[in-house]
């Protein structure tokens, strides 16, 4: 840690152009792209990177199809747009994803709506590589996704959007890239306030939530782009808040009985016509979401009405693959940071990003990103550095983000091997940094426990490589081991000997950091168990009922092989 105290230290004495309080993906995406345009960036957030709502989401990159009922045609363009980036630039992590949409009697749209929106849909991404939309009979979606309630199916629509399975990752690459164009980046920095030379903004001030201390930074432009926490970092700089009105996105993780269905599913909810999707992911599936006020960014337990409507949605929609209590391994959820908007439906909430200029309130130099969508960050990145330039006197060269790869370097598999194929996607050109781990000393292949096909070797990269400072870093947000049924805890003991190892801690110091990990999986995710409470159209937070460390012997299973529609 004496490391880190010394470039704390540092940063301290060096003049930045652009501060980012926030290291989620949009300060993530922020700092890249300053950075590689010849800014002198400062990230800092008080968790890990990507800690907060970018690691909690259903893990898509889309468009945005239902965002066309609000007629935000233009943000659904942007969506579309990215994701083309995104698909060409970061290609290990963001995927293809073939979507099934059933239409059944008494839907609130039907399918010649459906049709004309997918159209739309099409048109608004022409040239982004991925396929035009299909019109399917009902017993071709049933040949698709025999699991599907057969009465009053009218049929259904095949589309594409894409899937980034690692969200955390696509953040932690932003930042390394940022790292390498030259940014100091700091997790685990908690701003406490801002300073100011008469009106203007002239820095903050932070505490080092590691190894202590309180140090100054200054710049001459401040970003605050903290998502959900965004109201509490101008509160402690006594900045007019309430900017945000936070709903909470809650999902559940389960196997099928059988497999479950290997097609995406995107459909509306039997209860209120919620569209929610039904999604493969590494050998499971995620169902989501709801949309509920958030109380708070810390507001982050799913409550047992939500849990049990995505159960009820699922079951109604699958008879084919009723879930058991045992097949629903636990629920998380996420705080999308949208703008304040009272009297409106949650669903009706805009999505698009706004950047606000606090200079009218005496705060010249502070700009705060409020909403924004893991799909756009790369837009939104781009437009906060244009207006940081400005604000500099700077003409600064236009984005390069839309054309460089996000992980620089070519190497590729060399084989189909289960074990390639998972570095490369986790990876990318990075991989073979793992790799030759594993080539100098072979013990390291050991995988971090039985639940995970992670290895030790990855363990200690995330330590060594990649910034990676608790045991919840590693399992929740460098890999994704923290993900198995057994949510990372059968794994916490020997991912704190690594980081005791690295850090010279003792015996006491190794076991707080796994009683942390402990602390920070029963405050993200709630037990398997289903609750039996009744849907009611008013969902609330409801009990305070918390994790328990649930074994299971059964390894994670490749991911079904997604094929094109016929």
């Amino acid at each position: 840690m004496h490391e880190r105290a010394a470039r704390l230290a540092d940063a301290a004495q060096r003049p930045f152009d652009l501060i980012i309080i926030g290291g989620g993906i949009n300060g993530a995406g922020i700092a890249r792209d300053a950075a590689d345009r010849g800014l002198r960036v400062l990230l800092l957030d008080q968790h890990d990177w990507g800690f907060g709502t970018t690691w909690r989401s259903t893990k898509l990159i889309h468009g945005g199809l239902r965002y066309l009922e609000h007629g935000e045609v233009p943000l659904v363009f942007e969506s579309l747009c990215d994701r083309a980036v995104l698909l060409r630039t970061a290609a290990h992590l963001v995927q293809p994803l073939p979507l099934l949409l059933p239409v059944y009697r008494g839907d609130r749209h039907g399918r010649a709506l459906l049709r004309l929106g997918l159209t739309a849909y099409d048109l608004l991404a022409s040239g982004g590589g991925l396929p035009r939309h299909r019109a399917l009979s009902g017993n071709a979606a049933i040949d698709l996704v025999p699991e599907l309630e057969r009465g009053g199916l009218r049929g259904a629509l095949g589309y594409w959007d894409s899937q980034v399975a690692l969200p955390e990752r696509l953040c932690l690459e932003n930042v390394l890239r940022a790292q390498e164009s030259g940014a100091a980046t700091f997790s685990y920095a908690r701003v406490e306030g801002l300073l100011r030379q008469g009106t203007r903004i002239a820095g903050v001030t932070a505490t080092d939530l590691i190894g202590g201390g309180t140090y100054t930074f200054r710049a001459s432009v401040v970003v605050n782009a903290a998502g959900p926490w965004v109201d509490q970092v101008l509160g402690r700089a006594h900045v007019p808040a309430e900017r945000l009105g936070g709903t909470r996105g809650t999902h559940l993780v389960v196997r099928f009985p059988g497999g479950g269905p290997a097609r995406a599913l995107y459909a509306e909810a039997r209860q209120d016509r919620r569209p929610f999707f039904i999604i493969p992911w590494r050998g499971v599936h995620l169902i989501g979401t709801t949309d509920v006020r958030a109380s708070s960014p810390d507001d982050l337990l799913p409550s047992n009405i939500e849990i049990a409507y995505l159960r009820e949605a699922t079951d109604a929609l699958l008879p084919g693959a009723r879930l058991a209590d045992s097949d629903i391994w636990y629920s998380y959820a996420g705080i999308r940071p949208l703008p304040r908007a009272e009297g409106v439906l949650e669903g009706a909430i805009t999505r698009r990003h706004h950047i606000v200029d606090h200079r009218g309130e005496g705060f010249a130099g502070l700009l705060s990103v409020i909403g924004g969508k893991l799909s756009t960050y790369r837009t939104l990145a781009d437009q906060v550095t244009h207006r940081v330039g400005r604000m500099l006197g700077k003409a600064l060269p236009a984005t390069r983000t839309a054309h460089l790869p996000l992980v620089p370097g070519d190497w590729r598999p060399s084989d189909d091997s289960a074990a390639s194929l998972r570095l490369w996607e986790e990876y990318g050109p990075r991989a073979p940094l793992v790799l030759d781990a594993l080539r100098d000393d072979p013990a390291l292949a050991a995988p971090l426990c039985p639940h995970t096909c992670e290895t030790v070797a990855q363990a200690v990269h995330a330590i060594r490589a990649e910034g990676a400072l608790t045991v919840a870093d590693v399992l929740l947000r460098r890999t994704p081991a923290g993900w198995a049924r057994c949510l990372g805890i059968d794994a916490a003991a020997t991912v704190a000997s690594l980081l005791a190892s690295e850090h010279r801690w003792n015996a006491a110091s190794t076991q707080t950091a796994i009683d942390a990990y402990t602390a920070e999986v029963r405050d993200t995710f709630r037990h398997a168990q289903s609750p039996s409470v009744a849907y009611v159209s008013k969902m609330e937070p409801h009990g305070d009922a918390r994790i328990t460390s649930v074994v299971d012997q059964t390894r994670l299973t490749v991911l079904p092989q997604q094929v094109p529609y016929r």
